[in-house]
């Protein structure tokens, strides 16, 4: 999941391990396009929990976005 709590903004990427031969890259590749569609990328953190630390400057004002797993948001149907 992406998240920022302060724009309301909640993104759950879901890939199929089964359908793509690198799912880790494949997820890497989406997130950095959905983070430049959102605004200016202006940091990235590695944080000790595993996630993931974005900073984006969006009509002047920088924004915390945070990627981290999130596997109980999707049910398998």
């Amino acid at each position: 999941m992406l998240l920022c709590h302060e724009q309301r903004d909640y993104t759950i990427f879901h890939l199929y391990e089964n359908q793509n031969p690198n799912p880790p890259a494949v997820a890497a590749v989406e997130c950095l396009e959905c983070l430049k569609n959102r605004g200016k990328l202006v940091s990235a953190d590695l944080q000790t929990d595993g996630a993931w630390e974005f900073w984006i400057v969006i009509n002047e004002e920088a924004y915390a976005y945070y990627l981290f797993k999130y596997d109980d948001a999707v049910i398998e149907c």
